[in-house]
């Protein structure tokens, strides 16, 4: 059976092969069914219904990478200028570790959530793009480790391999940091964040032309080196400016998760407040709320 045919007789929630079924029975896996709007029980339809870990989780990813990005734009903003440690090992073990944390951030920020609802969001396990978003990102740590081990040991003999290496990394990242936006907007949707996906989506339609006029100013400059040194400084200070944009995106999402967290303790509060209200004279108190591993019911 051809791949196209096959993923027509899945569920389209997840994934669930229905091959032998007839199309108005539920799917026997979720119990969604194409056919009516009826949805399971239980299913959550906002990240505020989520497990409580799993949005800390995802918050905490959230701010690591966040921070680590702004980090690691300032310091090549500062690099630029000339500003920064003379010491090429120094400088090399702090911009690999920037982008690391980057790395890292985003691979934790972009894992399998399971739920049906992530699922038909794209952000379950199956998703080819949360997959693409979370291991392209291991293109920066290594490209800048490339990159530094040049300046680190300049002249050595492997000069051409590393040159090679980073700039297949460095292209590896631009992809991801593409793929990131794609999947922050899929966030940002479900979370109804105007913001964060307004920043994503420029991102998106900056990064299309940011190829283009970077070979154009590396023409002009191999040209009339003299009269565009000024221009090629400003495109690379936009180009810095632009990618600020998913920071900003990821900043968004993570203040909005910290506001779930807030409402999801206060639910907790509340519904244990209700407990004790309704609990007769001398009976014994109820058992402890559940953990935030399950979504805790609405009084």
């Amino acid at each position: 059976m051809a791949p196209a045919e096959d993923e027509a007789i899945r569920c389209e929630r997840c994934g669930y092969p229905r091959r032998g079924l007839p199309p108005s029975r539920p799917c026997p896996e979720c119990g969604f069914q194409s056919s009516s709007p009826r949805r399971r029980r239980g299913v959550p339809r906002e990240v505020k219904d989520l497990p409580g870990s799993l949005v800390r989780r995802v918050r905490r990813a959230a701010w690591i990478a966040a921070a680590a990005a702004v980090a690691s734009l300032a310091w090549r903003g500062a690099g630029l200028v000339g500003v920064g440690p003379s010491n090429p090992g120094i400088s090399a073990a702090i911009g690999v570790t920037l982008e690391s944390l980057w790395a890292a951030g985003v691979f934790l920020f972009a894992a399998p959530i399971d739920d049906p609802e992530a699922v038909t969001r794209g952000l379950g396990a199956r998703s080819s793009l949360r997959r693409a978003a979370r291991f392209l990102q291991l293109g920066w740590p290594i490209a800048m480790a490339a990159e530094r081990s040049r300046a680190v040991v300049p002249g050595s003999p492997l000069d051409p391999v590393l040159e090679w290496t980073a700039l297949a990394a460095w292209g590896v990242g631009g992809a991801g940091l593409i793929v990131l936006a794609l999947l922050l907007i899929r966030w940002a949707e479900w979370m109804q964040d105007e913001q964060s996906e307004k920043w994503s989506r420029l991102f998106l339609w900056s990064a299309g032309g940011l190829p283009a006029a970077a070979v154009l100013a590396g023409l002009l400059q191999a040209v009339m080196p003299p009269l565009v040194l000024f221009p090629v400084l400003l495109g690379l200070a936009c180009g810095l400016g632009l990618l600020f944009l998913l920071p900003m995106s990821l900043m968004s999402i993570a203040n909005g998760l910290d506001w779930t967290v807030s409402w999801q303790g206060l639910r907790a509060e509340h519904d244990s407040d209700l407990r004790r209200q309704v609990r007769p004279r001398g009976e014994a108190p109820p058992p402890a709320p559940p953990e935030d591993d399950a979504p805790i019911p609405l009084a």
